[in-house]
């Protein structure tokens, strides 16, 4: 669809790995958060995969679990309004 997506910890040391979000590009040089993707004690090294249909997001879940997340493409555009 174009949009430069990111997965990412907040830049906020009170907040670093404790939270995962979905953000897009919002213009050259800043992005948009679009959703919490989850919390934890730590979440961290995302990773996601974009196809035609859906956007998967892999991370790392308190050191100990690898959690996948699933979203269709109506869902993603729909976090786009």
């Amino acid at each position: 669809n174009g949009i430069l997506y990111l997965i990412h910890n907040p830049s906020d040391l009170s907040l670093r790995r404790k939270e995962l979000w979905l953000s897009k590009l919002e213009n050259s040089n800043s992005f948009k958060t679009l959703k919490v993707l989850d919390k934890a004690n730590e979440v961290s090294y995302p990773s996601y995969s974009l196809n035609p249909h859906f956007i998967d997001i892999v991370y790392t879940y308190n050191r100990s679990h690898i959690k996948h997340i699933r979203f269709n493409m109506a869902y993603l555009n729909s976090l786009l309004k």
